[in-house]
């Protein structure tokens, strides 16, 4: 059990949804906004399904990239195991899995892989990059008002203030902050921090 399949897929999709990205500039304003949308919400799948991967994997003890052994307490001997490990182990009743957030993301784990180890402690270098995923996608997907609101936040990070009539896609096409759009930048750090994490 090792992790070049989620190394091989991650490094597929991102150059893909690159790839994808930087060819809707022949297409109108209207309908670019739109495909950025669902760029956004086929990176969130990228990352939800390859973060549920890799942390599963090293509760079964799958050495790291670089050839570094995770610090486990409680291995597992499959990845279903590993997810009944995390749902019912420790804990006073079942918990739900959820792949989208560090901090859940940690408290999945945390009686399974040791808190100093590598990937437990990295993935909250990257809580706020997942908070931001997670709006922009909860946004996209619900329009509610408690997704309106954590949505107005992004907007105002990259703004400055909430203008009304803000667009998702709009917002994730922007290059006001940097070189690059918000949503090059979030495919481009995805891949970053799956590298980070599996040591690659």
């Amino acid at each position: 059990m090792n992790f070049s399949v989620n190394i091989r897929e991650v490094n597929t999709e991102v150059d893909r949804l690159i790839n994808l990205l930087q060819s809707i500039d022949v297409i109108s304003a209207i309908h670019r906004r739109v495909v950025a949308e669902i760029i956004l919400l086929r990176l969130s799948i990228l990352i939800e399904n390859n973060l549920k991967s890799i942390f599963c994997k090293l509760c079964c003890g799958a050495n790291y990239v670089d050839g570094r052994k995770p610090i486990v307490n409680l291995p597992s001997r499959s990845l279903i195991g590993a997810i009944s490990l995390m749902k019912s182990h420790n804990r006073p009743r079942n918990r739900y899995p959820i792949w989208n957030d560090g901090r859940e993301i940690r408290e999945n784990v945390r009686y399974i892989v040791d808190n100093n180890d590598h990937a437990f402690r990295t993935i909250s270098n990257y809580s706020s990059f997942l908070t931001e995923i997670r709006y922009f996608r909860n946004h996209i997907a619900r329009r509610n008002e408690s997704s309106r609101k954590n949505y107005r936040n992004i907007v105002k990070k990259y703004y400055g203030a909430n203008p009304p009539g803000i667009q998702v896609g709009a917002v994730l096409l922007s290059k006001r902050v940097q070189r690059t759009s918000v949503l090059e930048t979030h495919i481009r750090s995805a891949r970053i921090m799956i590298n980070d994490i599996i040591r690659a």
